[in-house]
């Protein structure tokens, strides 16, 4: 399973935005700079591999969590189409009444 199997899709957009926003600070404050030591670069890039593989899984999971809301946000919407309240319908015409009877029991 997955966290957007997990959670409903506004719970999971909301903790893979943190986990991305979060990850792509870290990115911006690691990035490799020219007057950077060996041992800096190294751990720089380690800190970016981590950060970006992370910032890739969470925006997968976020894709399938905005997939399944925009499913869900079509299908109410086209179940909400299908239904009428009573009193939206007008009056029946007494011309195109139709009465059912029951053999001898009457109507």
């Amino acid at each position: 399973m997955s966290l957007a199997d997990d959670l409903a899709p506004d719970a999971c957009l909301e903790a893979c935005t943190e986990t991305i926003e979060r990850n792509l600070v870290a990115v911006s404050r690691n990035l490799p700079d020219v007057n950077d030591s060996s041992e800096e670069l190294a751990r720089k890039y380690t800190i970016l591999g981590k950060c970006l593989r992370s910032i890739k899984e969470y925006t997968k999971e976020a894709l399938k969590a905005a997939q399944i809301g925009s499913d869900s946000a079509a299908f109410n919407l086209l179940e909400a189409g299908k239904h009428k309240a009573l009193d939206s319908f007008s009056e029946p015409d007494p011309a195109r009444q139709v009465t059912l009877t029951n053999g001898e029991e009457g109507e």
